[in-house]
């Protein structure tokens, strides 16, 4: 779904994230948690980050899910990364030591209002004095929970094959059974709950003892129109987060 350019990921707030990285890593430290991942690309994104604060990361990517954890280990066997995976729900994860960087990208959503409160309290814990989150969700003033009706995930499915129809050489399955899998996906896709606001954020972050760093709207103009669906890399406005536990 990221390579045929329907799914959100980091590299769409780059412009935020990668400088957040670099003066985090820099200032706070190098352990670095990913708060959940859908696949290898923030921890990609972290270690470039690393190198440009001349700083080794020592990551651990956290999810539920095995799939995107083995996805994460496959890409740092290649690419020689210190990288731990963690099948485990964040809420109850629990480590032996704290961490100096969080980062996620649009896992806020995943949460309603008083999960939120919960995750952000559990970041707090689980950072070093001077630690840092970094996180980017989009914002839904009309506070909807969004999730694939059946049209939905028929219009999915069918821009799935079309895009992969364009390149059939580079992926081993076909765009029938690739869109098949695009609409399964979709029916079974957990529904993603409305950040109204930043000032939501805000309270949340300060209420659970963090300073805020960098608290701001950006506007990101999308990769897909037509359909409607958590995940998607829809146009918008996106709240910029970073947070320090003094």
């Amino acid at each position: 779904m990221r390579w045929l350019g329907l799914a959100a990921e980091p590299e769409d707030q780059r412009a935020f994230l990668f400088p957040a990285l670099v003066e985090a890593l820099a200032r706070a430290g190098p352990r670095v948690l990913i708060s959940g991942s859908a696949d290898e690309a923030m921890a990609a994104m972290v270690v470039e980050a690393g190198v440009a604060a001349s700083c080794t990361p020592v990551i651990t990517a956290l999810d539920r899910c095995a799939t995107p954890l083995a996805i994460n280990q496959s890409y740092a066997e290649h690419a020689r990364v210190a990288l731990s995976a963690v099948q485990t729900d964040i809420l109850a994860y629990r480590p032996a030591n704290s961490f100096d960087v969080i980062v996620t990208h649009s896992f806020l959503g995943q949460f309603d209002t008083a999960g939120r409160s919960r995750l952000i309290a559990t970041w707090f814990a689980l950072l070093a004095s001077g630690g840092r989150v970094i996180t980017v969700v989009r914002l839904r003033p009309a506070g909807t929970t969004t999730s694939f009706s059946g049209e939905a995930a028929d219009r999915l499915a069918a821009e799935v094959r079309r895009r992969a129809a364009e390149h059939t050489r580079e992926i081993e399955i076909s765009p029938s059974d690739l869109g098949d899998a695009a609409h399964e996906y979709a029916q079974q896709r957990s529904p993603s709950h409305a950040v109204r606001d930043i000032e939501e954020l805000v309270a949340l972050f300060v209420g659970a003892g963090f300073e805020l760093l960098h608290a701001q709207i950006r506007e990101w103009p999308g990769r897909v129109s037509g359909i409607e669906g958590p995940g998607l890399p829809r146009g918008g406005r996106y709240a910029e987060i970073v947070a320090e536990r003094r």
